[in-house]
């Protein structure tokens, strides 16, 4: 609506211009018929603006129809995970000597990193991983297993990485 209120306006301006201009053209036409009286007519052309078109009204039952099946495909459904992360060791790290400097100097910037996960249950810590380096390849394995005792259905389970 906000757009089509816009484009009403525009459209008001743009009109009052090419009505002003016509105006313009129809009295110069007419004084140029008196001066001519019926000499020989000279053509010369100049440009007219054309005339601006009523921009559409926007049918609401459309949009609506747009908007709904939009958020039908985009929307997560009930029970769908947020992220589907999938844990592999099968990727291939370039080796250091067949890399750039820049890559180098950024990979040994990153061995100076370490790194833990807290894990919330509930948006409460209920436990944390000890402090790992990380390795040259940029893995890191934790080998923790952590017990935990549910009694009732969780609302959140949340792994957060802290670096």
């Amino acid at each position: 609506m906000e757009e089509y209120e816009k484009n009403l306006k525009q459209y008001r301006t743009d009109l009052k211009q090419w009505k002003s201009w016509k105006k313009t053209q129809k009295r110069k036409s007419k004084k140029e018929g008196m001066e001519q009286n019926d000499e020989a007519e000279v053509d010369y052309m100049v440009e007219e603006p054309t005339k601006p078109s009523l921009p559409t009204q926007i049918d609401r039952h459309d949009v609506e129809v747009q908007v709904r099946d939009k958020a039908a495909n985009i929307r997560r459904r009930p029970g769908e995970p947020i992220l589907n992360p999938e844990l592999s060791l099968s990727g291939y790290v370039t080796p250091d000597n067949s890399c750039p400097r820049g890559e180098v100097v950024r990979r040994e910037d990153i061995l100076k990193h370490s790194l833990f996960i807290k894990i919330l249950f509930n948006n409460k810590e209920v436990s944390r991983t000890v402090t790992v380096r990380l390795g040259h390849d940029f893995r890191v394995h934790m080998g923790q297993i952590f017990n935990l005792q549910i009694f009732n259905w969780p609302e959140s389970i949340k792994l957060q990485v802290y670096m």
